[in-house]
């Protein structure tokens, strides 16, 4: 909710979403392991919160991706999503193995690649001359 409160543009914001992500997964590769194998032994009140703070921000993620993309369906931006945090919620298998800039900077070009950005672009291209025409 942070980063939808700045009203960047939903190419930087998607950026800002994957950093944010990755900050979380790589400061608490431990809550993301004991989330993944005890959240279901949580209260049912306490799942439940769990899982409705989940589903708003993927529907964050899924807003932000069909912004980008007027013709993705909310069905493929969810899928697009969970794909991404999966890949992103792998860090715990890799902190420590390798250095966290690698695993940082490595992470966030495949998560950025598998959502259709280009991860070197912070702000969407100008439209050329035949785009315009």
């Amino acid at each position: 909710e942070e980063v939808l409160a700045r009203r960047a543009g939903p190419l930087e914001t998607l950026h800002e979403l994957v950093a944010f992500h990755l900050d979380f997964a790589m400061t608490s590769p431990r809550l993301i392991e004991i989330q993944f194998r005890d959240l279901a032994n949580l209260p049912t009140d306490a799942r439940r919160s769990v899982r409705s703070l989940q589903r708003r921000y993927v529907e964050i993620w899924v807003t932000t991706l069909r912004e980008l993309d007027a013709e993705c369906s909310e069905d493929d931006a969810r899928v697009q999503a969970h794909a991404a945090f999966g890949l992103l919620n792998s860090t715990p298998q890799s902190m420590g193995r390798v250095p966290a800039s690698l695993l940082r900077h490595r992470l966030s070009t495949m998560a950025l690649t598998a959502l259709g950005i280009d991860p070197a672009a912070t702000t969407p291209s100008a439209p050329t001359s035949e785009e315009t025409a």
